[in-house]
């Protein structure tokens, strides 16, 4: 389901204030990124917010966050008009369920992955993207069997969104043939990403995390790739926001 939001007038307005983040301080993550020809188009950028979040209206919040002055000065992929004001957002609401990476053993059980090696498929292109495997496949073929291997509610976990960005990589992507580096640096950026708490009254993890999808940004920002996202990441109870950007990038 997407929304489009609108300019509400409510009783309260968000400020936003750059924050550093240490994602990109782990060298072997920035190795792999390389590998993966990530290491210029993925950004993540933190940004600490001065009054609470309200969950039941995430427009204000999106507005005011692309309207900021910080904001806008800090994101690589999108060009805002000076001066000019959103007023309306599309966005596509996303879970955060996912404390462990159980999601993926479906892949195991329909055998897209075999003792941890990825099946490889005879080599073909979509969107300019090297498909050479079942995994891939399974991501963003929607007239393949393999695509079936997750449901709707599972594309919109955002686990799943980190780990479609790190498999499908970017133009130069030296691409794994076992699958565990994927799960191991999509758990990277998952947990860099979200917030973990414990329950009060029982001793469980949840993830106290509000993900949205940015499809568009009026005439500033439009998603027309599998590997052009932007997501919004929201942790409440520490008043931080991540934004975490992707984009294809032609290198020649």
């Amino acid at each position: 389901m997407q929304i489009e939001s609108d300019n509400q007038v409510t009783n309260q307005s968000y400020s936003f204030f750059r924050q550093e983040n240490t994602i990109f301080e782990d060298k072997k993550f920035l190795e792999i990124l390389l590998k993966w020809g990530l290491q210029h188009s993925l950004k993540v950028n933190t940004f600490l917010f001065d009054i609470k979040f309200d969950h039941l209206n995430p427009n204000q919040f999106l507005l005011d966050l692309f309207n900021s002055k910080d904001v806008r000065g800090s994101l690589h992929y999108v060009s805002f008009k000076q001066n000019v004001l959103l007023s309306q957002i599309k966005f596509q609401p996303l879970t955060c369920k996912s404390i462990k990476l159980d999601l993926f053993d479906k892949l195991t059980e329909d055998r897209i992955v075999v003792k941890g090696h990825i099946k490889q498929c005879f080599e073909e292109q979509f969107e300019n993207i090297q498909i050479a495997d079942e995994l891939r496949k399974a991501l963003v073929m929607e007239d393949c069997e393999q695509y079936c291997v997750f449901n709707e509610a599972d594309r919109q976990e955002l686990l799943l969104r980190l780990f479609q960005i790190l498999v499908l990589g970017g133009q130069l992507c030296q691409y794994e043939d076992q699958i565990q580096a994927y799960l191991d640096w999509t758990k990277y950026l998952y947990k860099n990403t979200v917030n973990a708490r414990k329950y009060a009254d029982k001793d469980e993890i949840y993830i106290d995390s509000y993900a949205y999808d940015i499809k568009k940004l009026e005439n500033s920002y439009n998603s027309d790739h599998p590997q052009n996202v932007m997501y919004v990441v929201v942790n409440p109870s520490l008043r931080i926001v991540n934004i975490i950007e992707n984009q294809w990038l032609k290198v020649w």
